[in-house]
């Protein structure tokens, strides 16, 4: 039996004036994909859209220059109103569009012997929605069937409505999964694939920025460890001309991924794209003899332990019990005084008058001089000695009395000094 050998091909958006020329530039990548022994290819998200200006021009040969297509072939060759376009080609002629996706993908795939999960597109489901689909074909060219995206950005949700089912789809590799662009990153789909026994989940997506891509690497890294499985990552890369408002460059590293055990360097990482930015194929091998002796062996059973019992765990308090109840006092009643300091001493309302007979003043003002200190030190030894009040902002120092005491101080200490010094002698 051939090896499994999965290839995530990088191409660039591009328009095209014919269809036979979108399809040598496909033909191109899946030649490169076959020489590297691949029996799989995955395709980005959105480049099944490529067809799109083909299918334009040929529609515009009978119609008037000022029609609809008219307005769009001049879109697709150049002119910023793709975005605009997009829903009324949709709506007008998504029958023609899959028809024409079908013809195309399903002749690459036998002609290469390959099977493909082809770009998605934007297309009418047989129930009348508007999805971003991708297709699976088998390697004689078969359609193995279709699959939605159910996680759609801002920009998406203009255009069309998430999916509502998630399939495997049995091919002449294996079982494998297919998962649209951001859905990678919602752990239940990739577990419930890896429950019906996939293989590998194939996830052709696309990129705008550095935090997108690494988002979704990551993330799929994790995947495809947890779940004990392959994973193979698609992107697009180029100018972004496919939806109104601000344009970012496509950027993205389109990779094949397994369980750390089944690398090279137990990276999680078979192969991957040198640049973000550049077209490329690269290619790795799912070995499933490998894979499955890790599900059988492992000492983490993944795979065959079902789904594990979760513990008990604490419940989250409602909003209402971290409310505080109505009468509750604000913050600032709530919190204790702190303690006076040894400068700031309350004196009770009946103490006051003994104060004023000792001499003294009660000010319920602080006396702000009073509650400075500086440090004392000898200048002969840089001994600390203690603490004395700091002069006020005229210069005042402290009274005779108290220059003395602290003289007396400097005195003792000088003599301690000399004593210890005459006992080491």
């Amino acid at each position: 039996m051939k090896p499994t050998i999965v290839a995530a091909i990088q191409p660039k958006w591009q328009r095209f004036e014919d269809e036979p020329a979108l399809r040598n530039h496909l033909a191109r990548f899946l030649r490169m994909a076959r020489d590297k022994g691949a029996t799989v290819a995955v395709l980005p998200e959105l480049s099944g859209l490529m067809l799109a200006a083909p299918l334009g021009r040929e529609v515009t040969m009978a119609a008037n220059r000022n029609s609809f297509w008219g307005r769009l072939r001049s879109s697709l060759g150049g002119a910023p109103e793709l975005a605009d376009l997009l829903p009324t080609l949709i709506d007008e002629q998504s029958d023609l569009l899959v028809e024409r996706y079908v013809a195309l993908f399903g002749g690459l795939a036998r002609e290469f012997a390959l099977v493909i999960v082809a770009g998605s597109l934007l297309s009418k489901t047989p129930q009348g929605n508007v999805e971003y689909r991708s297709a699976v074909f088998d390697s004689d060219g078969g359609l193995l069937g279709w699959q939605s995206k159910f996680f759609l950005s801002e920009l998406q949700r203009g255009l069309a409505s998430p999916g509502a089912e998630l399939h495997y789809f049995d091919s002449s590799v294996g079982r494998l999964g297919v998962l649209l662009g951001d859905d990678i990153l919602i752990p239940a789909l990739v577990e419930h694939l890896a429950r019906v026994d996939c293989l590998g989940v194939l996830n052709p997506t696309m990129a705008r920025q550095i935090d997108d891509w690494q988002r979704q690497q990551i993330v799929a890294r994790a995947r495809a460890n947890e779940n004990q499985l392959f994973i193979a990552q698609s992107y697009l890369v180029g100018e972004d001309d496919l939806f109104a408002g601000p344009q970012r460059n496509l950027e993205g590293r389109s990779n094949v991924l397994a369980p750390v055990e089944l690398t090279p360097r137990r990276d999680g990482i078979l192969s991957m794209v040198g640049a973000e930015k550049v077209e490329g194929v690269v290619a790795g091998e799912w070995n499933v003899a490998a894979l499955r002796n890790l599900i059988d062996t492992t000492d983490l059973p993944l795979r065959r332990m079902g789904r594990f019992p979760l513990p008990k765990m604490d419940e989250a308090l409602s909003p209402a019990l971290l409310a505080p109840p109505d009468d509750a006092a604000s913050p600032r009643e709530a919190l204790p005084l702190p303690a006076p300091s040894r400068h700031e001493a309350t004196v009770p309302d009946d103490d006051q008058s003994q104060w004023e007979d000792d001499g003294l003043t009660w000010s319920d003002e602080e006396d702000d001089a009073s509650a400075v200190t500086e440090p004392l030190v000898d200048p002969a030894t840089g001994y600390y000695l203690g603490e004395r009040t700091a002069p006020d902002d005229g210069g005042s120092t402290e009274s005779d009395d108290e220059a003395a005491t602290w003289a007396d101080v400097l005195d003792d200490a000088a003599e301690e000094l000399e004593e210890a010094g005459e006992e080491e002698a």
